[in-house]
């Protein structure tokens, strides 16, 4: 078996690596490929000259990658070229190989669905969070009801649609337009890595941390009002759009630090040493950043939102008014909540790392590849 994913960026998939915080597909991959299922790469930039020296020092250097043009969906002849690119290259190798084509994201997912279908291959959507959903909260309509359509399209012709978020999955099936059979959880998993007994011992402090990129969805500047509210130095580990203006205007607060994109041993770290961690976007797929916060002992708060409610109720303390003035205003009650749960943060940080652990993640998704080969569509 072999599993081809997609990554439909306008920038290259190296460029999105670095951009982030940690690529953390790669322990994924990594179990895959223990299991004899071999990975391949589709990504749409041509000068991703570095990917595979990337993926070589990170002990993948099995995974073959096939580097295209750029992906534009709104220019007819590029999405036919490379359309018609893809094609050949998947077609071409490994012909008596059972192949299941993946898009790693909603977006994009037309063109894994022609691929799939013009070379008689399976066909995987999944979705890490719902597109349409965030571009409601925007008040974006002509792009939420053109994302409501994709989506529902997207679950029609995919053999399996995979959701890795509790709301995500719940909001999808109880919409008339979907197929319940065919979409399944798959949530996200945590690495071993982050839980507290593997790193060296960091007395926490009354610090705050954000990880996540500095865009509006993250809405990052709460994160920083709340910190400054309640006296905590805040850490903010990622990069984006919104980073220099905030630079600009918390330039003279002390307690405000911006760190940029780090390296993921630096990252398990600033886990470990801070003693809050602050999430503060509207809507969420099932966060992974929150869940390494989680393993590591780092308590969250932040809104009873989509994505992110299940796990603080369970794990950390949430806002029920997903407002940043409610945020606010209820801080210090917040803080008080968090007392009983911050007694016993090794025993939660534990159960979060069963819950999402890898090995059972990828058990269940092999089971459920194993179902689609058979054109079982059972629901789990």
């Amino acid at each position: 078996m072999r599993i081809i994913v997609f990554f439909t960026f306008n920038i290259g998939l190296l460029d999105w690596i670095e951009r982030g915080l940690q690529f953390r597909e790669l322990n994924y991959w990594r179990a895959l490929m223990s299991r004899g299922i071999n990975v391949e790469i589709v990504t749409f930039d041509e000068q991703d000259t570095k990917i595979e020296e990337y993926l070589e020092s990170n002990g993948l250097g099995g995974i073959i990658v096939h580097k295209l043009g750029k992906f534009h969906v709104s220019r007819l002849l590029a999405f036919l070229r490379t359309f018609l690119s893809v094609r050949r290259t998947i077609a071409t190798r490994s012909p008596d190989q059972t192949t299941i084509i993946k898009t790693n994201q909603v977006r994009g997912w037309f063109l894994g669905f022609l691929v799939s279908i013009f070379t008689n291959n399976f066909f995987i959507v999944r979705f890490g969070y719902i597109p349409s959903q965030l571009y409601r909260d925007r008040r974006s309509y002509i792009k939420y009801i053109f994302a409501l359509c994709s989506e529902a399209l997207a679950i029609f012709f995919s053999n399996r649609t995979f959701v890795c978020g509790e709301s995500s999955f719940n909001l999808l099936c109880n919409r008339p337009s979907s197929n319940k059979s065919k979409i399944s959880r798959i949530f996200n998993y945590i690495d071993g890595d982050y839980a507290p007994s593997n790193l060296t011992k960091i007395a926490r402090t009354d610090t705050a941390l954000f990880v996540g990129r500095l865009e509006t969805e993250k809405n990052p500047e709460l994160a920083i009002l709340a910190a400054l509210k309640i006296g905590f130095s805040l850490t903010l580990a990622g990069d984006g759009s919104l980073r220099n203006d905030l630079e600009k205007r918390y330039r003279d607060y002390g307690n405000v630090k911006f760190i940029g994109n780090v390296k993921r041993d630096q990252l398990i770290v600033e886990y470990q040493k801070h003693n809050l961690f602050l999430i503060t976007s509207f809507n969420e797929g099932m966060p992974k950043a929150l869940m390494e916060a989680i393993s590591s002992g780092c308590h969250p708060i932040g809104f009873d939102s989509p994505g992110s409610g299940v796990l603080l109720d369970k794990y950390g303390t949430s806002c029920s008014s997903v407002s940043n003035v409610s945020f606010l205003s209820d801080l210090e009650s917040l803080l008080v909540r968090s007392t009983e749960k911050l007694k016993h943060r090794a025993e939660l940080s534990s159960e979060c790392l069963r819950e999402f652990s890898l090995d059972g993640l990828i058990a269940l998704e092999i089971a459920l590849l194993g179902e689609i080969m058979n054109n079982k569509y059972v629901k789990v």
